[in-house]
């Protein structure tokens, strides 16, 4: 089944929209409408979501480089911030501690083959990956599934160091996929 999108790390704010995205909210977003998407993110709060609609599929889990479960760590917020709700930063966490003072839990890990096989996906137009430091082995793990490589790929390649970031954009290129930066964290490459 052909997906419009997949996003990894969808928990922080709603990057996909069904309607057409105001002009301030393009940075993970085209133009077009997304009937069908899969949100997976380890932060059980994504599952009484509002903003999903009900022909999405959630799953509340974590990008892994196996099945099973993994030590997460989310770092604590300061109050300031809208997603401290709960006194954790969802939108940050990650499964190697990335920041000082993080509540740790056990989350459950799922391949990206393992997912698509249960989603029943077979094609994706837009792979979203926001998975704090990991984005460069999850689009890997994409890019060896069986499936035809995701039309665009919207990653943060600013939160990996330049070796892996320089790794990645070559593995990438090497496929056929041309790049072009959206701010000074954020990159979208476009297969061509």
């Amino acid at each position: 089944m052909r997906y419009d999108a997949v996003q990894f790390g969808a928990a922080g704010y709603p990057h996909l929209e069904k309607n057409p995205v105001p002009p301030d909210k393009l940075l993970y977003h085209s133009k077009h409408l997304v009937e069908k998407a899969l949100l997976v993110d380890p932060n059980p709060a994504i599952l009484g979501e509002r903003w999903i609609p009900g022909d999405w599929v959630v799953d509340c889990c974590a990008w892994g480089p196996k099945d099973g479960s993994a030590r997460f760590y989310i770092p604590r917020g300061n109050g300031r911030h809208p997603g401290d709700g709960d006194g954790l930063r969802w939108e940050l966490a990650s499964l190697e501690p990335q920041r000082q003072n993080c509540a740790e839990t056990i989350v459950r890990t799922k391949t990206f083959r393992s997912l698509a096989k249960e989603h029943g996906i077979s094609s994706i137009d837009r792979l979203i990956v926001d998975v704090e430091g990991f984005d460069d082995r999850l689009i890997m793990d994409v890019l060896h599934s069986w499936m035809p490589f995701p039309k665009s790929i919207f990653w943060e390649y600013g939160g990996l160091p330049n070796g892996r970031r320089d790794k990645i954009m070559y593995e990438l290129s090497g496929v056929g996929y041309f790049h072009t930066t959206l701010d000074n964290l954020n990159r979208v490459s476009i297969l061509r």
